[in-house]
């Protein structure tokens, strides 16, 4: 699984493209889908804070520190934040691996359908 499946089926979740997740917005509507995208590339890839931050284009690491440690926060005391972290995981769950591009790990089917 890679960082911008992870991204890419996150945006699609919340109604977001995923340029505009990668973007600097601060705007509300972008922020909350992107922390829940930096929160799920960690949770499900254990990649560095520093790649993910890269994954966003963002210079500064903390910003996925902070996105998980809120997202983590959320989740354990808000049902709609658990709702929809469980529905972005099965999303990606059906995302087999036989979709999967063997030279660069990106979802035939997501990029058929893009």
């Amino acid at each position: 699984m890679t960082l911008d499946t992870i991204i890419r089926v996150t945006g699609e979740h919340f109604g977001i493209a995923e340029y505009r997740m990668k973007q600097r917005t601060r705007d509300k509507l972008v922020v909350k889908p992107r922390h829940v995208a930096m929160y799920m590339c960690r949770l499900l890839t254990h990649s560095s804070y520093p790649d993910i931050s890269r994954a966003f284009n963002r210079r500064n690491h903390t910003t996925a520190i902070h996105a998980c440690r809120k997202i983590t926060f959320e989740r354990a005391r808000c049902l709609v934040m658990q709702r929809h972290i469980d529905a972005i995981t099965r999303a990606l769950s059906l995302i087999k691996h036989d979709d999967m591009c063997p030279h660069c790990g990106e979802c035939v089917a997501l990029k058929g359908a893009a």
